[in-house]
């Protein structure tokens, strides 16, 4: 058990204060050759499917940005589909950009501020589709008006009363919300005495968590699993002993509901009845799309909570439970299951 804490006890605090997990390569226990629902019939073998921007997956950028006023920054769409309706800054991330460099640079294009992304907030997913939504503090830059209006946008504002105009899409109605209820939080941290009557009043949130920049070659989830033992109460976190000790680690299917692998993944794990537990949400996630064209992929990390105690888990022989050394992590880990907000919301659509 030495070797596991020398292995799994930094992996678990990189985690948790946003660095890189570890350096060394990618482990998986659960491919998608192993998984059932990957479907030969759609013109691909399991082993050759690699996610490929423009090709086989899309991410989408979104910032949501709140000002000191609790207006929220949005902008006049110019596109001939949805021409004049209104929207929140987003797009298509390019091959070769970080996701930071993605909302950066669509920032900049839809309303000429430029932003500092600070966290994320969400990730929606949609099978091969992924979108990422971060907020954060504009930093410069010149808000757009119609007399300078290009292929990008017509205009952008800040928006005291968002409903007051028409939306290209009722999506960001749940999006705003979110990101109001975070910024209402930071002032509250802040001192502020004067409440958003938009936002709900909330005391805790996550840490700013932004994707650590490690190349991904597939696209990958990562859990973080604990339980807690009947004689000594002491918080344990599952772990492979595949290859070499690591987190358990699916591959995202792209064909499915992410919560349904990840449903299938802990089947994999525990069997066909996988203990009760509850899902965090993600707590860390990793991206770098360089060398262009060959690390596409993301890596994703969730935290979970089995709520039966370690006696009455029943494992498959290549996995074990271990200690969490850790005063850092175990105080991580109860925190997000006894105060909101503390995970990046992890949405799928469809």
């Amino acid at each position: 058990m030495a070797h596991h804490e020398s292995i799994i006890t930094p992996v678990l605090e990189n985690i948790f204060s946003g660095r890189v997990c570890h350096d060394g390569e990618d482990q998986c226990d659960y491919d998608l050759t192993e998984q059932a629902d990957f479907a030969p019939a759609r013109g691909v073998l399991p082993e050759a499917f690699i996610p490929r921007l423009k090709k086989t997956v899309t991410y989408i950028v979104m910032a949501v940005i709140i000002n000191s006023k609790n207006a929220v920054l949005m902008m006049q769409e110019a596109k001939t589909m949805c021409n004049g309706a209104w929207y929140l800054p987003a797009g298509k991330v390019e091959e070769g950009e970080t996701l930071e460099e993605a909302v950066k640079r669509e920032v900049l294009e839809e309303t000429g501020l430029e932003m500092k992304p600070t966290t994320l907030l969400a990730v929606e997913t949609a099978r091969y589709w992924a979108r990422f939504i971060f907020t954060g503090e504009i930093v410069g830059g010149k808000l757009k008006t119609l007399d300078s209006s290009d292929h990008h946008s017509l205009q952008a504002q800040w928006l005291l009363d968002e409903k007051a105009v028409m939306h290209r899409a009722d999506d960001i109605k749940t999006v705003i919300e979110l990101g109001r209820a975070y910024h209402q939080y930071k002032r509250q941290q802040k001192g502020d005495p004067k409440p958003d009557p938009n936002s709900p009043s909330t005391l805790t949130w996550h840490a700013n968590v932004l994707p650590a920049i490690k190349a991904h070659r597939k696209s990958l989830i990562q859990l973080v699993i604990v339980a807690r033992s009947k004689n000594d109460n002491k918080m344990h976190v599952l772990v492979s002993e595949k290859n070499v000790v690591h987190l358990p680690t699916c591959e995202l299917n792209p064909f499915i509901n992410i919560h349904v692998n990840i449903r299938k993944f802990l089947m994999d794990i525990f069997g066909s009845d996988p203990p009760v537990h509850k899902l965090g949400g993600i707590v860390h996630m990793e991206h770098c799309a360089q060398p262009i064209a060959q690390n596409d992929g993301v890596l994703l990390t969730l935290v979970i909570y089995c709520k039966p105690s370690l006696d009455q888990i029943h494992l498959i022989d290549k996995y074990t439970w271990f200690a969490i050394q850790s005063d850092f992590v175990l105080e991580s880990i109860i925190k997000m299951f006894t105060q909101k907000n503390k995970a990046i919301l992890l949405r799928a659509i469809n």
